[in-house]
């Protein structure tokens, strides 16, 4: 009786800890506060701290600041920045490519017909420029205005945002924590 209610238990057990790392590759959604004793603000300064040179998807380093510039006066009128990472060898990322493209589109202007400053910035993962570059061919679109392009060569970024996982996206809006989701978003309907 004590052999088959060891292994009742042992079953039991098994099965809530797989039941449990299985449901958290599901739960893709989770919010990170800011810690004690500072602001949301922490969680933009790599992307705008002028001391991080950032690189294009052709590993050309960005001349000047105006990028980081940019993204600043966006954060801090209260416009949403985003930030997805990707790489051209995930197919979740390529698949939900052309929803960003449309979501960027639609989201460019307000209710009332005036343009929106929400960044949308496109951190690159590939270890090689070619296999970005041999994806840029497909969608042509991510290599213009709206998108701000970074390659991501060194996993500042990532190591930065805690991204294991791809594609994974942190939203930054001034005076609220930001938000990060982990796998694809729907974005049609966000």
């Amino acid at each position: 009786m004590k052999l088959k209610l060891g292994i009742l238990f042992l079953i039991l057990a098994a099965g809530t800890v797989a039941g449990v790392f299985y449901a958290k590759d599901y739960i893709s959604y989770d919010i990170k506060k800011p810690q004690a004793g500072q602001g949301a603000v922490k969680s933009i300064e790599p992307i705008t701290n002028i001391k991080n040179i950032f690189t294009s998807y052709v590993d050309k380093p960005y001349a000047d600041n105006l990028m980081q510039e940019s993204i600043l006066k966006s954060y801090d009128q209260g416009d949403l920045v985003i930030v997805h990472f990707w790489a051209s060898w995930c197919a979740p990322c390529v698949n939900e490519i052309p929803e960003i493209i449309q979501f960027m589109k639609k989201n460019r202007t307000d209710s009332n017909g005036e343009s929106k400053k929400n960044q949308f910035i496109a951190v690159n993962l590939d270890s090689e420029t070619e296999d970005i570059q041999k994806f840029l061919k497909s969608f042509p679109e991510l290599d213009n205005e709206p998108f701000i392009r970074i390659w991501d060569k060194n996993n500042f970024l990532s190591k930065y945002y805690d991204v294991d996982k791809l594609p994974a996206t942190v939203f930054l809006q001034k005076d609220k924590p930001f938000r990060k989701t982990n796998g694809a978003v729907d974005w049609l309907q966000f």
